[in-house]
């Protein structure tokens, strides 16, 4: 059912050093970010740029570790889950 599914909004690709639960962005507006779910192997949720606020995905399957990357990084993004509207680092 839909409760299965949640809409997430990203704010960073690994933890931030800025001030405790500080809920600025920490992605840099008009860069691409491409989303990927752990479901036995990475899936793609897509590729958004990245607004001031973050960047928001739609309709994502709940209890999944997710990843953030950033187009041309060299993956050593942060793993997390996402619960009660915040990122988990794992």
């Amino acid at each position: 059912g839909e409760k299965d599914y949640q809409d997430l909004l990203l704010l960073g690709t690994n933890p931030g050093t800025s001030k405790v639960n500080s809920e600025k962005s920490r992605l840099t507006p008009d860069q691409e970010y491409e989303l990927f779910y752990w479901d036995e192997e990475w899936q793609s949720a897509g590729i958004r740029k990245a607004a001031e606020s973050g960047i928001h995905f739609e309709n994502l399957p709940r209890n999944k570790l997710y990843w953030l990357v950033n187009i041309p990084s060299h993956h050593l993004e942060r793993i997390f889950t996402y619960q009660q509207s915040k990122q988990i680092w794992w």
